[in-house]
């Protein structure tokens, strides 16, 4: 059980010190196409350049749609989402998880859902200790309850 904890840890570390795939972001907007930079302007004042919400590309030959991220100035790739708590695009966005602090993403998924794996084999060994224990009616037995609770309480 020692084990699983510490490998717990090692993966709750991973999760939160590696980048899930954020998309880094344009320091300006992309220009429009068709754009040949000579917008007419008075007053020396900055054109208004309108982009289109949504973009289609083609990828292998299919036509996909892309969707432009004000926040972050670029057309984000499929099957990435803007986080507003992170206040990043990131690739294959899957939900920002308050115990780890970060995004779970395109790199971070697979050690996520192995925490998560960990976690049920620690609820079913904790189980499992707790019938074990279950018959036994001695101090002996009042103290490893009592371990086995504190376990139990932390890893819920």
């Amino acid at each position: 059980m020692a084990s699983f904890i510490c490998q717990d840890i090692v993966l709750l570390l991973l999760t939160s010190g590696r980048d899930p795939g954020i998309i880094p972001r344009n320091v300006h907007p992309p220009e429009p196409e068709g754009y040949d930079g000579s917008v007419e302007t008075g007053g020396g004042q900055t054109p208004q350049l309108r982009l289109p919400r949504i973009k289609e590309v083609d990828v292998n030959g299919i036509p996909v749609k892309i969707k432009y991220c004000d926040t972050c100035m670029l057309y984000r790739p499929p099957r990435c989402s803007h986080c507003s708590i992170c206040n990043n695009c990131v690739e294959r966005f899957d939900h920002h998880c308050p115990w780890v602090g970060q995004c779970i993403g395109l790199v971070s998924t697979y050690i996520f859902f192995s925490i998560h794996s960990i976690h049920s084999r620690l609820s079913s060994d904790v189980f499992h200790l707790k019938i074990l224990f279950a018959s036994r009616t001695s101090v002996e037995y009042n103290l490893h309850m009592k371990f086995i609770w504190e376990l139990a309480w932390i890893f819920q």
